[in-house]
């Protein structure tokens, strides 16, 4: 009898050990060491409204007093647009800011469907990027816990945009297409961290990116180019940056052994 016990216990204890060993494996998708989590699309509460374009300083300003965002811009008082639903069908993205040095925060939207704009052709423009999110010489935005859902190109884009924070935020399409989750062009100095990005033909791309760029944390599914984290340069000069992957490194290589398995 004590013998049974004594199995019985040992027994407990193993599953015990293995139950703290995988709570301390298994964190949630684009927490942050504060605890935070990336917002979901399901169940939350969001207000519905249209595409939102901002173009400059005053005119940030002008909206933000008319929209009731709180903030003033300052540091220590960035505007803040939160809790979005945004249809960005037809519209080339859902949030555009351009050509602002206000600080600001885009915190818990969620925004989907964006497609170029109508009537605009051609691929790269500046404005019409079909993302969810662009900035376009831009600096001090934090881009933190929104849903990017089945965006036509890109999830975020920056376009000559520096000193930018993007964080926790799910870049995700219902099916697989030439995508990318996030995008930098000729953009330095910015932060990406603890994304979560998946079903894309690339996952984070650098272009012309040149000084501090730093890129880590971030988890990847389902990438089905061979570019997880992706640096380039458009006139073959060499891109010197830094930049730093960590636990993405992990992820990515299986997925792009995984990919290559399939093209035999």
């Amino acid at each position: 009898m004590k013998e049974k016990n004594k199995k019985r216990v040992s027994t407990v204890i193993v599953v015990s050990m293995l139950l703290v060993i995988l709570a301390s494996v298994i964190t949630p998708v684009g927490a942050d060491d504060n605890g935070g989590s990336v917002v979901a699309e399901d169940g939350d509460s969001y207000t519905i409204r249209d595409p939102i374009r901002i173009n400059g300083n005053s005119d940030f300003a002008s909206q933000a007093a008319k929209e009731g965002w709180p903030g003033d811009g300052n540091a220590g008082n960035p505007y803040i647009i939160e809790g979005y639903e945004i249809d960005a069908e037809g519209y080339g993205c859902g949030i555009y800011v351009g050509n602002t040095t206000k600080h600001f925060v885009i915190r818990g939207c969620y925004i989907y469907n964006a497609s170029k704009e109508r009537g605009v052709h051609g691929y790269l423009q500046k404005y019409y990027l079909s993302s969810g999110i662009s900035l376009y010489m831009t600096r001090n935005g934090r881009l933190e816990y929104n849903t990017i859902r089945n965006h036509q190109q890109i999830g975020i884009v920056l376009w000559r945009s520096d000193e930018n924070h993007i964080e926790g935020n799910k870049i995700l399409s219902d099916r697989m297409a030439y995508k990318t989750g996030i995008d930098l062009w000729d953009s330095n100095h910015n932060t990406i961290i603890y994304n979560n990005i998946s079903r894309q033909s690339t996952g984070i791309a650098l272009v012309d990116c040149l000084i501090g760029n730093a890129v880590h944390n971030n988890t990847f599914t389902d990438i089905y180019h061979s570019e997880v984290v992706e640096v380039f340069s458009t006139d073959d000069s060499p891109t010197i940056g830094f930049l730093s992957v960590a636990l993405c490194v992990l992820v990515a290589t299986f997925i792009v052994r995984k990919k290559k398995e399939l093209k035999r």
